[in-house]
């Protein structure tokens, strides 16, 4: 189905900036990698608790064996 594309005034509504890549940290990284893990989460739990304190684990882990 397509979408119907913005006319008039909504069409010069200013856009979202899309973050830079230098932006990013590890713990976004690594965060966005643990969000893969989410499929396996029931409803309910909060997903964002889950994927950062993954995320930080993977952060100690990788300090660890540097």
């Amino acid at each position: 189905m397509a979408t119907k594309r913005k006319e008039g005034l909504a069409a010069l509504a200013e856009k979202e900036p899309v973050p830079s890549i230098q932006e990013i940290t590890m713990l976004d990284w690594y965060a966005g990698f643990a969000m893969l893990r989410l499929i396996d989460v029931p409803e309910g739990v909060s997903k964002a608790a889950i994927v950062f304190n993954m995320a930080e684990a993977m952060m100690a882990e990788r300090k660890s064996r540097l």
